[in-house]
């Protein structure tokens, strides 16, 4: 599978329709979102702020999703990414889990 990975840092919004996830994807097991922007497929590394964001979002929703950037964590010394996600319009589940 070949990922497009939507670029934060240059575009800090991404409205797109959530259309699957794969799940355990590279060295370090990470989940990979899928989006449909427009006509294109774009993907984000899964982070623990977006899994938990993301959790229970049905397949087929509409989202606006906003980069807030790296915030310090009280329990790391590594910053995490955050984001802020917003319902647009609540999809059906036509898509699923990805393998």
């Amino acid at each position: 599978m070949n990922f497009f990975f939507w670029n934060f840092e240059k575009n800090k919004t991404l409205i797109a329709t959530f259309k699957g996830l794969y799940p355990h994807i590279g060295a370090f097991k990470k989940n990979v979102f899928e989006f449909r922007k427009d006509n294109t497929l774009v993907h984000i590394w899964g982070c623990v702020v977006l899994n938990h964001l993301l959790y229970g979002i049905p397949f087929g929703t509409k989202l606006k999703i906003i980069y807030l950037g790296k915030e310090k964590t009280l329990d790391s010394k590594h910053p995490c990414h955050n984001y802020k996600v917003e319902i647009l319009e609540i999809g059906k589940a036509k898509e699923k889990i990805k393998k």
